[in-house]
């Protein structure tokens, strides 16, 4: 079908459907799953493969050699958009059976994901039954669930994401202690468990130092600002972090702290916070925001 259609159209109308078309899709639900999925297909096969059985027709090397050559199924829905629509709007002719094969494979990947034909059989991939996404841009999305698995399969195997970074199912259950955070050897996946728990949270636990004294916020009539050294094992160079509040009030009307990370030299509140806006300190000190 891609040889068909693609000869059929090249020149012409191709580039402007698969743009309007394929782009919209794939970046707002294939770069919001890919990650996820792909690691745990990835990962599924490889396990599967990983020492040889002599009872499999399909020989282990084969397999481990070419599991990346494969049909995306559900996960190619841009795919079936594209062709459907010179078979059934453009009436586009191929040779042979090419549109009965189309139909048939749009059929039912409806009903799966990816696929793995062989010769004599397919290994078919099943969909998932729990996916969630955040939208971060237009047509983009990564995978985020606050309270559960992003992703999950009906045979229980499930990845949890803290937005977009792939994390333990402890740092989502919420039972990672402040030990935990601090023995975590993936900078990505520390900074996610401090997210997940709130950084005031946070300081609290792991009695981390003050620097310099506690401010009213310029800024943010109301609230205040303080500077804390960081452990070194959180990030991978060493920062400090302003514990500040928004500016904004959350749809409940309640504003929420949260703590930004500042280069380490910094030595007081009111000048990681004008750092954080591009401003020298006397500058910030002098702002007012409007309400």
């Amino acid at each position: 079908v891609w040889a068909g259609v693609g000869d059929g159209v090249w020149a012409g109308v191709r580039v402007g459907v698969r743009v309007g078309v394929g782009a919209g899709v794939r970046d707002g639900v294939w770069d919001g799953v890919w990650a996820g999925v792909w690691d745990g297909v990835r990962a599924g096969v490889r396990d599967g493969v990983g020492t040889n059985q002599a009872h499999l027709r399909v020989p282990i090397r084969y397999v481990r050699d070419r599991w990346s050559e494969y049909l995306p199924g559900q996960w190619g829905v841009d795919w079936q958009a594209w062709t459907s629509f010179f078979r059934d709007h453009v009436n586009l002719e191929l040779d042979g059976d090419l549109w009965d094969r189309d139909r048939a494979y749009a059929r039912a990947s409806v009903h799966s994901g990816w696929w793995w034909p062989q010769r004599q059989a397919v290994v078919v991939a099943d969909r998932p039954r729990i996916l969630h996404v955040e939208r971060t841009g237009e047509y983009a999305h990564r995978m985020h669930c606050p309270d559960g698995p992003a992703i999950a399969w009906a045979d229980g195997y499930a990845q949890w994401y803290w937005h977009g970074t792939r994390v333990p199912e402890g740092l989502i259950a919420g039972t990672w202690s402040t030990a935990d955070i601090l023995r975590e050897p993936n900078a990505e996946v520390r900074r996610c468990a401090i997210e997940r728990i709130g950084w005031p949270e946070f300081v609290a636990a792991a009695g981390l130092t003050r620097v310099g004294e506690t401010i009213a916020d310029p800024g943010n009539a109301g609230h205040q600002l303080d500077l804390y050294d960081v452990p070194e094992q959180i990030y991978e160079q060493p920062v400090r972090v302003l514990i500040c509040t928004n500016g904004t009030p959350e749809r409940g009307g309640t504003r929420r702290s949260f703590g930004l990370t500042v280069p380490a030299d910094i030595q007081t509140p009111l000048a990681a916070a004008a750092w954080g806006y591009g401003l020298r300190p006397d500058q910030y000190a002098r702002l007012a925001r409007r309400t």
